[in-house]
């Protein structure tokens, strides 16, 4: 690891894989999870047919979809309405939560 960087951020962080299993497994799971997620948003874009949808992260909700306001009425009923402004809309579904989990 790299003694200066540990020491300005309090972590130790292996550079290369292979150092400390439990590190390396922890990596995968969550390199898994981004993929599953960004899955899930690809495939909502074609269900919704909206290109600009988009994750956002609002204080303590992470990986809310973002959507412009006029595709509101496309969203499947069980999505839940988080926040919304003029512009956007936010949601959360609970195959969403269940992809963050």
């Amino acid at each position: 690891f790299d003694w200066e960087a540990a020491a300005e951020s309090g972590r130790i962080v292996p550079r290369e894989e292979g150092v400390d299993s439990a590190y390396d497994a922890a990596r995968a799971r969550v390199g898994d999870a981004e993929t599953a997620m960004h899955e899930w948003l690809h495939s909502q874009r074609a269900d919704i047919q909206c290109a600009q949808a988009k994750f956002v992260h609002q204080n303590k909700d992470l990986y809310l979809l973002e959507l412009p306001v006029q595709y509101e009425r496309k969203v499947p009923r069980d999505y839940e309405k988080c926040s919304m402004t003029k512009d956007v809309v936010r949601f959360t579904s609970p195959e969403l939560e269940t992809l963050k989990a």
